[in-house]
């Protein structure tokens, strides 16, 4: 009898751990219920950023959610730290903004970082690939030349995309 008390009693501070620790999970997505908090606030349930931006309007918090994420999320304070709103940024219409001769600040401050890049051999350049939500199976590319300036901006295929199906014997 005294066994059961206790195999109760664990089983009920484990639920009671599980419980807390799912409540102070960091949020994947800025919810409508962050608007109007500080930046503490709002680092507190939604884990650390990316990185921070600022402007001549306040400052903004970049949540990357990569390498496989398709999301990277901008959270826009006013200059007396309050959250204004958030926008998800890995979309074409953001895309659409890059152009060649942009310099990577430029890209950074309209579509955040990438958490994927590639750099050449011999001569050098940089690739920052982006996966977004799309119904094809495609993610955003933008090449860099040296001068960290952007060669080219342009959707492509991502290696996963590249499986191909097995072959059927005698088909």
């Amino acid at each position: 009898m005294n066994n059961l008390c206790l195999f109760r009693f664990l089983f009920f501070l484990c639920g009671l751990g599980f419980l807390f620790t799912l409540s102070s999970c960091a949020t994947y997505s800025p919810s409508t219920e962050l608007i109007g908090l500080s930046s503490d606030l709002v680092i507190q349930r939604m884990g650390t950023p990316s990185s921070k931006l600022t402007d001549d309007n306040g400052f903004r918090l970049v949540y990357a959610r990569g390498p496989f994420g398709k999301h990277t999320y901008f959270l826009y304070f006013s200059s007396d730290d309050k959250l204004l709103r958030s926008e998800q940024v890995l979309k074409e219409s953001s895309f659409s903004l890059i152009k060649p001769g942009m310099s990577d600040g430029e890209v950074l401050n309209i579509i955040g970082p990438s958490k994927i890049l590639m750099g050449g051999g011999k001569s050098p350049w940089t690739v920052w690939s982006y996966r977004y939500e799309n119904s094809l199976c495609r993610w955003f590319q933008v090449e860099f030349r040296s001068d960290n300036r952007v060669k080219s901006a342009e959707y492509g295929r991502p290696p996963e995309c590249n499986i191909r199906a097995p072959r059927v014997p005698g088909g």
